[in-house]
């Protein structure tokens, strides 16, 4: 998908993976993720056994990702469904020093 680099955050503490909003849509488009109101991309969860494994590459290292690594399954008051896993980061905050 990335023509060269991509860059993303991954969070031990989190199981989401956030990258650059034009990246993050691009993927979710390509898993059919559709963007909600609450912020998240729903997938239909009849589609999870079909999606692609997703390669990362980490410090030289190779990760792949199944579906059953970025794709959850929510079940909470005010989220409920197939979520992606992978969301857009906040723009950076530039400070004038």
């Amino acid at each position: 998908m990335c023509k060269y680099t991509c860059f993303a955050i991954l969070d031990t503490s989190c199981p989401i993976i956030l990258g650059p909003e034009s990246d993050i849509i691009k993927l979710n488009a390509l898993l059919n993720a559709k963007p909600s109101d609450d912020g998240w991309y729903k997938v239909d969860c009849k589609s999870v056994t079909s999606l692609p494994t997703i390669r990362l590459r980490v410090i030289g290292k190779t990760l792949k990702l199944k579906p059953k690594h970025y794709i959850f399954q929510c079940h909470q008051e005010h989220l409920y469904g197939t979520i992606s896993g992978w969301s857009t980061m906040p723009e950076p905050i530039k400070i004038d020093v």
